[in-house]
């Protein structure tokens, strides 16, 4: 309809009927203004303005206050200079990992995706899945953390392509550190964070909510900033803390790719052959979970 309209529905079943109804609400189609083109000089910043909607994504967030508001400042940033092959200056967009590597918190977030690199500053608070999934990614190189979780899908690509500061650059000889995993940096446990061959009594003494690690194949995951988003519920993660939960997740999820991919991203160690003397608990599957394969 091109206007706000109430539709009504008669359902019959032999002499009885019922009605009820529906009402589509039309709103005025949205247009984006954002204001005039405006000179400033070098160093000096400008307050951008723009109406029409109701929320707002300016983009590239470089320089920027807030690249989610009607109206954030602009402080524009000149691109980087390198020499060209006759040693004139010449113009670039090209980051380098040591660029990223300093914006590593959700205040100032930048991250490496690909190669490409994302001004995710402005996007924590508005992350589907929560702001500390974004958060544990600010100043690395998240490329494996987004495909496990992302990989393949359209919208993920396309909101993240509304990021983009630049390309890293040859100069990029500093490198950043590997987004692994969605867990907040400051709830990562860092007991045996030295070494990657992990025991059982290592797992078995993290078996709460606040401090959840589980065995799925002979590979140990920190479940911890999980358990809250987890679409079949935090009470289906917190049986597995402290168990081998090879069973409970093959039981739901074998065969699955995407409950796969998402385990990947929580991954910590494997287990090592010193962790012969204890034994874990095994988890058993509750059933009833919500979360099911790719979309």
């Amino acid at each position: 309809p091109s206007v706000t309209t109430t539709y009504t529905v008669v359902s019959s079943s032999g002499s009885c009927s019922a009605t009820d109804q529906i009402t589509i609400t039309v709103v005025p189609a949205v247009t984006a203004n954002a204001g005039a083109d405006v000179v400033i000089c070098s160093g000096t910043s400008a307050t951008l303005s723009s109406t029409g909607g109701t929320s707002y994504q300016w983009s590239p967030s470089l320089g920027l206050s807030n690249a989610t508001v009607e109206n954030p400042v602009a402080s524009p940033t000149a691109p980087a200079t390198a020499p060209d092959a006759s040693g004139a200056g010449s113009t670039s967009s090209a980051m380098t990992m040591s660029d990223v590597a300093q914006k590593n918190t959700v205040d100032n977030c930048w991250v490496v995706v690909s190669g490409i690199v994302y001004d995710l500053t402005g996007y924590a608070n508005s992350h589907p899945g929560g702001a500390v999934n974004i958060a544990n990614l600010c100043g690395t190189d998240a490329t494996n953390a987004f495909n496990n979780q992302h990989g393949g899908q359209a919208k993920p690509n396309n909101v993240l392509a509304g990021f983009e500061v630049g390309a890293l650059g040859a100069s990029a000889t500093t490198s950043a550190p590997a987004a692994s995993a969605a867990t907040p940096k400051a709830t990562t446990s860092t007991a045996a964070k030295a070494s990657t061959s992990l025991t059982l009594a290592d797992v078995a003494k993290r078996n709460t909510a606040a401090e959840c690690w589980a065995v799925v194949s002979n590979t140990v995951y920190n479940l911890t900033a999980y358990i809250n988003s987890h679409p079949g519920g935090a009470r289906n993660i917190t049986n597995l803390c402290g168990t081998d939960a090879t069973s409970a997740f093959n039981n739901q999820h074998g065969g699955q790719s995407r409950p796969n991919n998402v385990l990947a991203g929580f991954e910590v160690g494997t287990l090592g052959a010193a962790s012969s003397g204890v034994a874990l608990p095994i988890a058993v599957s509750k059933g009833g979970e919500g979360e099911g394969d790719d979309d």
